[in-house]
């Protein structure tokens, strides 16, 4: 399996960012991988909605949702364990809260995983 194995380098600005990363760079197939992240950067003024990750995966339709008039404080870190089966796998993590009474929504880059 090959795998550009994190979404850094790190902003040079305050602005917040999500940052995707995995904790395997080799392996076959089945093979377990835990994703990791950490929103970094200025948070103040920013709410979490429930729930606030949502991990999206390159041939999965996943509709993203918030609990009505529900928030939580803002957690700059996030994991998950996925089983991978071979081939090419990409994913995106999106991190959904509310900033000055708007929706704010914040994408990492994509993470490419290739099992074999």
């Amino acid at each position: 399996m090959g795998c550009d194995n994190s979404t850094d380098p790190k902003p040079q600005t305050n602005s917040p960012k999500l940052y995707l990363s995995a904790d395997k760079t080799t392996g076959n197939s089945p093979l377990t991988i835990t994703f990791n992240s950490n929103l970094v950067g200025d948070i103040n003024g920013l709410t979490a909605q429930v729930p606030d990750y949502f991990l999206f995966k390159s041939g999965h339709t996943l509709i993203p949702y918030a609990i009505p008039d529900t928030s939580k404080p803002v957690t700059r870190e996030w994991s998950k364990t996925e089983i991978l089966n071979s081939g090419q796998h990409k994913f995106v993590l999106m991190f959904q809260g509310e900033k000055e009474n708007q929706y704010y929504k914040l994408y990492s880059d994509t993470l490419v995983i290739s099992v074999n």
